[in-house]
Order: C-alpha cells, then sequence, then structure tokens
C-alpha cells in the first residue's frame, strides 16, 4: 500500500520545514532544526522511509508559469508573476518566492527520478474543501484550533497521530499530507493548467 508523506517546505535554514509521514493509518511528523539544510532533512527522511510509487504532497510551487517555458505563448499579453492555478487558488507567484521554488522544482525532479509520486499541494485549499476554513483562519490566534482541526481529520481519514502538531508548519504539513491521501484515493480537487501546473487538495 502507497505510503504518503506531506511537506510544508520551508526556507532552508529557517527550521520551518515539516513531513507528516502516513503509513497504514498512523502518521509520525518530523521538523527541520534552525540552522540546519532543510533539504538535506528531507532528503534523508525520505530515503529512510519513503518506497518506490510512494504519494510525495509538496507545499510549494514546482513549476512557472507558462510564459516561461511555452515558445508560443504571446508574450505582449503572457502573465510573468502567475500561473492559472495561483490565481484560481490565491497562492503567493512562484516568482515572488524565488530561490524557495528553485529549489522545490530541484527537489521534486529527484524524487520524481528516484521512483516517487510528486504533486503540488496547498493546505489552505484542503482547509477549505474540507470545510475546517473558519477554524484555519483562527489557528495563529486561537490556541484550541489546530487541536479541534486535527480530531477532525483523523475522524474523517481514518488516521492517528503519533502527536499533536506543535506549530502551524507542523499543522501545514499534516494538511499536506491529507491532500496526498485524497489525491491516493482519487479524491482529490486540482487547479489551473495540466501544462502549466496543477495544485491539488
Amino acid at each position: 500500500m502507497k505510503q504518503v508523506f506531506g511537506i510544508d517546505y520551508g526556507a532552508k535554514m529557517a527550521g520551518t520545514t515539516a513531513v507528516a509521514y502516513y503509513s497504514q493509518g498512523n502518521v509520525r511528523l518530523f521538523k527541520s532544526d534552525k540552522k540546519k539544510c532543510a533539504d538535506t532533512f528531507l532528503l534523508e527522511t525520505l530515503e529512510k522511509y519513503a518506497q518506490k510509487g510512494d504519494v510525495v504532497s509538496l507545499d510549494a510551487p514546482l513549476s512557472l508559469p507558462d510564459v516561461y517555458t511555452n515558445r508560443n505563448i504571446e508574450k505582449s499579453s503572457a502573465n510573468y508573476h502567475y500561473r492559472k492555478a495561483d490565481r484560481e487558488v490565491g497562492a503567493m507567484s512562484p516568482m515572488f518566492l524565488g530561490g524557495l521554488t528553485a529549489r522545490a522544482m530541484e527537489l521534486s525532479a529527484g524524487l520524481i527520478t528516484s521512483g516517487l509520486d510528486v504533486y503540488e499541494v496547498y493546505p489552505k485549499m484542503v482547509a477549505i474543501t474540507e470545510s475546517i476554513d473558519e477554524l484555519y483562519a483562527k489557528r495563529k490566534t486561537d490556541a484550541g484550533a489546530i487541536h479541534e482541526m486535527t480530531l477532525m481529520l483523523e475522524s474523517k481519514f481514518n488516521f492517528t497521530l503519533e502527536q499533536t502538531p506543535i506549530n502551524l508548519h507542523v499543522f501545514d504539513a499534516v494538511l499536506a499530507m491529507v491532500a496526498g491521501l485524497k489525491i491516493k484515493s482519487g479524491e482529490a480537487s486540482s487547479w489551473g493548467d495540466a501544462h502549466e501546473g496543477l495544485i491539488y487538495a
């Protein structure tokens, strides 16, 4: 059975990258350490636990606006900042994120080469599609919001977390993992254009 790895992807040395690892109904949580390379942490975690065919759902842009790769596009009217998917879900521009986008695209290419199935996901849209967006909006100020959302997701998707998410980044990794579970079961929604890049939730 395919395992799922939900990843909240952060700045390289900030300690804000987190992984939610689903296997047979159990979920383990991992986070990177501040001042240590997040990409090394991710590769080591996946090397230890992942198997070919597993799903990796990554909260980071994995493509650029079509204008940069499509020679036939009308340059004068093209969008140089946002992909169709970004516009539809209200995500940040891959160009604004710059180096993080480049790192994520490089990471994704390596993971695909190693036999993993990689998808771009957006935790905020997972919250919306699962009707917990009001609680999600309160997560920074309401100490109980993350706990309440976690219980709801555990019940609906039939998994058990080994520990409670300790911060917003770890919880977003759980939401990314939920997107991966929905992708695996064929129940995920998607936005954007398949040629340019889709966002799933």
